[in-house]
């Protein structure tokens, strides 16, 4: 086999890697794994916060569950 040959073959593709068989051999599979690129966080402004802060009228849990719900939806 010559470099310029090509080989046709099958691939698996996982979430974190790609699987290939090669046909060459019996039972032998060829496994590359890769990086998912980080995605960068997505915070709130101060603003966003008092924002929020003064729509609930200072109640602690409607507004830490008014922060979390926006927090969600930035970093969806």
């Amino acid at each position: 086999m010559t470099q310029d040959e090509i080989i046709e073959t099958k691939a698996a593709w996982g979430k974190t890697f790609v699987e290939i068989i090669d046909p060459t051999k019996e039972n032998h599979v060829f496994r590359a794994y890769f990086e998912q690129p980080q995605r960068e966080w997505a915070g709130l402004t101060d603003e966003h916060i008092e924002r929020i802060y003064n729509r609930y009228g200072g109640d602690m849990m409607n507004c830490a569950r008014a922060i979390e719900r926006e927090l969600r939806e930035k970093n969806a």
